[in-house]
């Protein structure tokens, strides 16, 4: 007849002495409980894998989110932005560093899930000798005992004298009606802690599925956007219709003889050279201050399109690659060309004022100083492609 026995102990010492013990007499242990790991109970103590899974994640999202903003900014959609460069890793920094952490979380917790096994619904022992635990010991031992082949009486005071307080396990006793309402109580709180778990990556996936629109929640004309930025306001736009008004116009005359402030109008067109040149006369001399105020403002505005040197062969030119069929952007003007030096003061500034053919004027973003500041400059170039 084999007996089933439940021994509860208080130290870890005595857990382990009596484990060795039980070992040696050739007796198969059911179970052991204990709430910390205890070295040298015989588990595995290889160190855990899990830490070099948050490694690799790290080390993807690093790779994922560098490559990503390289690719954005420099392949598929070029920030052309006063010759700077078009991949900063310094501006990448925060951005990487949240993608690499956000990986190597997703990956630890991925790893948990996949090497461990998530809480029992039921505990594996005799549920209702689980109370008794806080009562005698928080260690719990669970061995069979064979009456014809072992002496009971000898066991069970070998492992008295390691601590142990020793209870007989009865297949058939009915569950107190207290236990039941414990048992209810344990397992409610371990639903609880998966339901917590789990709602957050539903709701995460039903996010991406929005995103996405895998749902076709939205109509294909208008994908669901999880941070608009503002681009879907109540605003009146350009060219539409507002009833609050008579004519029933939106788009609105600004007042009479307003002008913008801080902003003062330039007041002729782009075909009016003669006025132009009869009207201005450049106020500068060239000097230190007025050299790098120059170029500073030259290679935010110009570059772009004329390059350093003002050849006319701009990142906007040389990197922008597109299909054979199509022509391409137009080389602007070479500004180091005699038909650039042939031009007066007065025009060069007349045409950074109001513009020409493809280039947009600048009198809204550089004050009068700055425009004539770049004429300057522009004769400075001419004068370093001479030499």
């Amino acid at each position: 007849m084999v007996n089933k026995y439940i021994a509860y102990f208080t130290s870890d010492n005595g857990l382990i002495e009596s484990i060795r013990y039980i070992e040696n007499m050739g007796i198969q242990i059911i179970e052991i409980v204990s709430d910390k790991y205890i070295k040298g109970l015989g588990c595995d103590e290889k160190k855990s894998k899990i830490s070099l899974w948050g490694v690799a994640g790290a080390l993807t999202g690093l790779f994922i989110s560098t490559y990503f903003i390289y690719w954005l900014n420099s392949i598929n959609y070029r920030i052309v932005l006063g010759d700077k460069p078009f991949f900063s890793l310094l501006n990448s920094i925060p951005v990487v560093f949240e993608v690499t952490i956000l990986f190597s979380v997703i990956a630890i917790i991925s790893a948990f899930l996949i090497t461990s096994k998530l809480p029992n619904w039921y505990n594996s022992i005799d549920s209702k000798y689980i109370l008794d635990k806080k009562k005698y010991g928080k260690y719990i031992l669970i061995f069979p005992i064979d009456a014809l082949e072992y002496s009971i009486d000898e066991i069970i005071k070998n492992l008295r004298n390691s601590g142990a307080v020793i209870n007989k396990i009865e297949e058939e006793t009915e569950l107190s009606p207290q236990f039941v309402l414990t048992e209810k109580i344990r397992i409610l709180k371990k639903s609880l802690k998966l339901v917590i778990f789990f709602i957050p990556i539903i709701i995460l996936i039903f996010i991406i599925s929005l995103k996405m629109n895998l749902l076709n929640y939205y109509p294909k004309s208008k994908n669901f956007e999880l941070i608009s930025d503002m681009d879907y306001q109540q605003k009146q736009m350009p060219q539409s219709l507002n009833s609050f008004f008579k004519d029933s116009s939106g788009t609105r005359l600004p007042p009479s003889n307003s002008v913008a402030r801080d902003i003062p109008k330039y007041h002729f067109k782009s075909i009016d050279f003669e006025v132009a040149e009869s009207y201005y006369s450049n106020p500068l001399i060239m000097n230190d201050t007025i050299l790098k105020l120059a170029e500073n403002r030259f290679r935010t505005h110009c570059v772009p399109c004329h390059d350093s040197t003002g050849k006319g062969k701009g990142s906007i030119i040389t990197n922008v690659k597109l299909n054979p069929d199509e022509e391409g952007f137009p080389q602007p003007a070479d500004l180091t060309s005699q038909t650039t030096k042939n031009k007066s003061d007065s025009q060069l500034f007349h045409i950074l004022s109001a513009g020409q053919n493809l280039m947009f004027p600048v009198s809204h973003k550089l004050t009068e100083t700055e425009r004539w500041a770049l004429v300057l400059y522009i004769r400075e170039l001419q004068d370093k492609a001479r030499r």
